[in-house]
């Protein structure tokens, strides 16, 4: 590969030896150095965000994936690449290689990972080099190579390593040396040194007292020669200052002192700290609210402590994996497979707590998808990790919808005086309100007033049961009428409690016209008015299955699926179960 682009035309100028930069960095509008006042290792606001993401980013295991010849991917948990990560050598494992790295990458913006191989030429282990040990090394007069090697520094002379020998971590690019990643702390290094500073100057005044000085000369008329001055000010040192402090002070002749001295309200520097707490920690992508910075205490909550919790780590960890994976990708998986097209490396989040949803929000969601009818009662238990009954997988629906399929034109519908026999109240013939899409419900709820006028019970019909086309109704009233004649019982009116009765029995008689639903529901007001009608009596429920002419029974009435109902031969069988 040959590099032909002078960056120099590019807006800015490197100044570099052979293979090392040379560049002095000064801040804006100031020639002081203030890089080499300051060490971000020992900022305790750089460390605080630092020892967050050491923390955090474990968190997350690695994890590999593979495309298969069918498209799709599958994910590999034995592989090589997998058991070098998880434990790289002898002396530690994984967690703390990455936890290393991570620490290294933010404040330096290079991390660096050294390969040690086997006899046979196989990467074996794993080593963490710290980032001011080693350097990315180029022919200068030369613009075919971008690194030649690397130069390792362990103490007594340089070690040449080759490219391949080496795991290389990069955060962009250093204008002043493209081969290196750039620091954040390049920016920040005057905020790290006010913060120094008035750490310092805080230190410096509780360790004399809290006051900068004071003032103890002799009394009106009297004079100090320098040699008393020295030895009295000595002298008070040792007797009033550090441990002795508060000790009574006697003057053995006329004497003032004066106190120069700062309040504890003078002496408060929290908002001279705050600057350089907003600004390193809105560089390094960590709110001071996450790494227990002042700055972020000051307006924290419980609910903005979590939100900036999970900015912190979708907007900072997870682009920092997406780029930890891409280099193993390229740098390591590369010594385990020939092809890595298909392969894929990065971290699972699916265990991340921080990225877990809120229960009470989880909770709250699920019952807004069952209440749309959308999700079933059991779906949603699993969901909420409450214990699961099967008998409740059932959907959740309102009496006046009518599913439609897509394309289809809407079912030609009953009229309110078709649809009901408006003698006595509630009844619904063959299309109750508790039936589900596809289904035929049986009787209604029997009784009522007839005081109420036809157009009020109509409209309350309308509002209340679930219309059914011609067609099903009929088919409904067809099965009905069979099951009467092959039991010597009489088919009800459609405002009847039940479809058909024979002697102390009542049938509730349903009819599944289409769909793949294999349960009859009924709605609990439906339910406690059968019962209430059922009284000295024996209650059965009959269901034709139209979609492949099977008839089913089941003693009582409710909701019931199919593979719970005893299937019968023909609707004549029903008189074996009858009292």
């Amino acid at each position: 590969m040959k590099f032909t682009v002078d960056i120099s035309r590019k807006g800015f100028t490197v100044i570099r030896a052979s293979g090392q930069s040379s560049l002095v960095d000064y801040l804006p509008r100031t020639k002081y150095d203030y890089e080499a006042q300051v060490n971000g290792r020992q900022s305790s606001i750089i460390m605080a965000c630092v020892r967050w993401l050491q923390r955090t980013f474990p968190e997350a295991p690695m994890m590999l994936e593979r495309q298969m010849t069918t498209g799709e991917r599958e994910q590999v948990n034995d592989h090589n690449l997998l058991r070098l990560l998880n434990s790289p050598n002898a002396y530690y494992d994984g967690q703390l290689l990455q936890s290393a790295t991570i620490a290294d990458l933010t404040q330096t913006g290079n991390a660096y990972w050294m390969k040690v191989r086997s006899k046979a030429g196989r990467a074996v282990e794993l080593w963490w080099v710290p980032s001011t040990l080693i350097e990315p090394w180029w022919p200068w007069q030369s613009s075919d190579v971008f690194i030649d090697h690397y130069i390792y520094y362990p103490g007594t002379s340089p070690v040449n390593v080759p490219v391949e020998d080496v795991v290389h971590f990069r955060d962009g690019f250093d204008p002043a040396n493209i081969r290196k990643g750039l620091s954040p702390l390049k920016s920040l290094f005057r905020e790290m040194f006010t913060d120094d500073e008035a750490a310092n100057m805080t230190a410096s005044l509780l360790k004399n007292m809290g006051v900068p000085g004071m003032v103890i000369s002799p009394d009106e008329g009297q004079f100090a020669s320098e040699t008393d001055s020295k030895a009295t000010k000595e002298w008070f040192r040792q007797h009033f200052t550090g441990d002795y402090r508060g000790e009574p002070l006697v003057m053995t002749g006329p004497t003032k002192v004066t106190p120069f001295s700062f309040s504890p309200q003078q002496m408060d520097l929290k908002s001279l700290r705050r600057i350089p707490e907003e600004r390193i920690s809105a560089v390094i992508g960590v709110p001071a609210v996450v790494a227990g910075l002042g700055a972020g205490l000051d307006r924290s909550t419980f609910a903005n402590y979590a939100e900036a919790r999970e900015s912190a780590y979708e907007s900072t960890v997870i682009p920092m994996q997406r780029l930890s994976a891409s280099v193993i990708k390229r740098q390591l998986l590369t010594e385990f497979e020939t092809n890595i097209d298909g392969w894929r490396v990065g971290y699972d989040l699916s265990e991340v707590r921080i990225l877990q949803e809120d229960e009470n929000k989880k909770v709250t969601r699920v019952n807004q998808m069952v209440a749309g009818g959308y999700l079933s009662i059991t779906d949603a238990q699993r969901m909420t990790g409450a214990p699961v009954d099967e008998s409740q997988n059932q959907y959740l629906r309102a009496f006046n919808l009518v599913p439609v399929p897509v394309g289809s034109a809407a079912p030609e519908m009953l009229g309110p005086a078709k649809r009901l026999h408006l003698k006595g109240g509630e009844g619904s013939g063959n299309f109750g309100h508790e039936g589900r899409p596809g289904e035929l419900g049986g009787s209604g709820g029997g009784g009522g007033g007839s005081a109420q006028t036809s157009s009020e019970r109509a409209a309350r019909a309308r509002n209340s049961y679930k219309p059914a086309t011609v067609q099903a109704q009929r088919a409904g009233e067809r099965n009905e009428k069979v099951l009467a004649e092959s039991i010597n019982g009489k088919q009800q009116t459609d405002n009847a409690p039940f479809d058909v009765e024979s002697g102390d029995n009542v049938i509730e008689v349903k009819t599944i016209v289409s769909g793949k639903n294999d349960k009859i529901t009924m709605h609990p007001e439906s339910l406690a008015r059968k019962h209430e009608a059922a009284r000295g009596k024996m209650a059965h429920t009959v269901v034709f299955d139209n979609r492949d002419g099977s008839i089913y029974y089941k003693q009582g009435v409710g909701s019931f699926r199919l593979t719970t109902m005893t299937r019968l031969g023909s609707a004549a069988d029903v008189r074996g179960y009858l009292k």
